[in-house]
């Protein structure tokens, strides 16, 4: 069912979330990739599936039903005929901002990417084998902000399917006042200027890949922009670009200081956790629950370091 609030001019649509669950699992597509089309975090996809959010704006809706290869009218819900209050179109724009924040750390890529969050592209791609037919989607995902000078995380959240494992390249190229200075899996630098990454692997299903970047104190700039890459797969070297983020503030908060008020709050360190669990970076995990457990914190230009505030 259809409805437009009234306020706000906007067109909503009930979603039966049972029935988007059993289509994408009787499919076999993964949240990944369904949010990866829509162009929302998997954290999303699953508050939709489980009815926290049973109203969506309707050009979600069919972006949803596209993902799934079904019509609007086969996931939305029949048996309510409710109008929809300005307040539900308000919160649920707040939820969809949020969780490209961190999902994306916005929350915190709210986060989470969260997951991925920033805009999706699926690609069908041919295959590797005469008779298979592969799916990629790839997104980075990148915080909001970071200090001049400071060290921030990447994330390159890959999904394929359609057989498998397959052979995979990463190409990672950064923008110009930054530079890496870790990754798991390691990464190879090519080019003098030390800006192409490149990682090499096996994939089966899905894989995380995460660097650190570390921006250049001269670098004048108020954003890093520009970051790009792609994935090549499989013998045929198929090519796909990676969505999602390419650029990020350079301002005095922390990354995970989602709304940068010089805290780090409860929902912040959630959806830190929530992101960064399986990775295994050296991202200070001891000064990000100090700052959370302390009254706040302050980035020390001068000596180019977060200050926990007693």
């Amino acid at each position: 069912m259809v409805k437009e609030s009234e306020s706000s001019g906007r067109l909503m649509v009930k979603i039966d979330g049972t029935r988007i669950k059993k289509i994408r699992e009787d499919k076999g597509l993964t949240q990944l990739y369904v949010a990866t089309v829509v162009g929302v975090t998997t954290d999303t996809i699953s508050r939709w599936e489980n009815r926290k959010y049973p109203s969506i704006k309707k050009e979600n809706g069919l972006k949803l039903a596209e993902a799934l290869e079904v019509d609007l009218e086969e996931i939305i819900d029949q048996t309510v005929n409710e109008e929809i209050s300005e307040g539900e179109s308000l919160d649920q724009d707040r939820v969809t901002r949020g969780e490209k924040e961190f999902s994306r750390i916005r929350l915190i890529f709210l986060i989470l990417l969260l997951l991925l969050a920033g805009s999706g592209t699926l690609v069908f791609l041919k295959t590797l084998n005469q008779n298979d037919h592969v799916q990629a989607a790839a997104c980075r995902i990148i915080p909001d902000h970071a200090p001049p000078g400071a060290v921030f995380p990447v994330i390159i959240k890959i999904d394929v399917r359609g057989g498998g494992p397959f052979s995979l390249i990463v190409k990672e190229v950064l923008p110009e006042g930054c530079r890496a200075v870790a990754g798991v899996p390691p990464f190879n630098i090519s080019g003098g200027d030390g800006r192409l990454l490149k990682w090499v692997s096996r994939i089966d299903g899905s894989a995380d890949i995460a660097y650190l970047v570390r921006s250049l104190e001269n670098f004048e700039q108020a954003e890093l922009s520009g970051f790009k890459g792609e994935i090549v797969l499989g013998a045929e070297a198929v090519t796909q670009v990676i969505s999602g983020d390419s650029s990020v503030s350079l301002s005095p908060y922390h990354w995970v200081d989602a709304n940068s008020d010089n805290m780090i709050d409860d929902e912040e360190i959630i959806a830190f956790y929530d992101l960064f669990s399986g990775v295994k970076l050296d991202i200070e995990r001891d000064l990000i629950d100090g700052i959370w457990a302390s009254r706040g914190y302050q980035w020390d230009k001068e000596n180019g370091q977060y200050k926990i505030l007693p």
